[in-house]
């Protein structure tokens, strides 16, 4: 019968749109698992980056930290030179001699805190 025949027919071409269609959902999964493999490998590869990133932040911190110490302690240097420059200057001016001893020459003897020194060519000259 005519119907019978259409069913038939219908049915042959369902059967080959069923195994087109078969065909197509193996592809698709074929490609699914090539994908989730590509995709683990670029999440693998962004930890490994996302780690990296991290211990290199952390060394540009810990070289930050350092140079702070390193500048701290220059300022430090800066600050003891200048004192001691200073210090050197005021010590450089000071003639300890004439600070500890009173040096005079009133008339024609010498004298050192008070305490006359030397001899004249005709006379003497006493302590006092």
């Amino acid at each position: 019968s005519l119907k019978t025949q259409e069913v038939e027919k219908h049915l042959a071409k369902s059967s080959v749109q069923e195994e087109e269609l078969k065909r197509d959902l193996e592809k698709l999964e074929g490609e699914t698992k090539e994908y989730e493999v590509e995709l683990a490998k670029v999440n693998k590869e962004a930890a490994e980056l996302e780690e990296s990133e991290q211990k290199y932040w952390e060394k540009i911190s810990e070289l930050e930290s350092r140079l702070l110490e390193t500048e701290e302690e220059n300022g430090k240097v800066k600050n003891a030179l200048a004192y001691f420059s200073q210090e050197y200057q005021r010590l450089a001016g000071i003639n300890v001699i004439s600070d500890n001893f009173k040096i005079t020459c009133p008339e024609r003897v010498a004298a050192i805190n008070g305490f006359r020194l030397g001899r004249l060519q005709t006379e003497d000259v006493t302590l006092v």
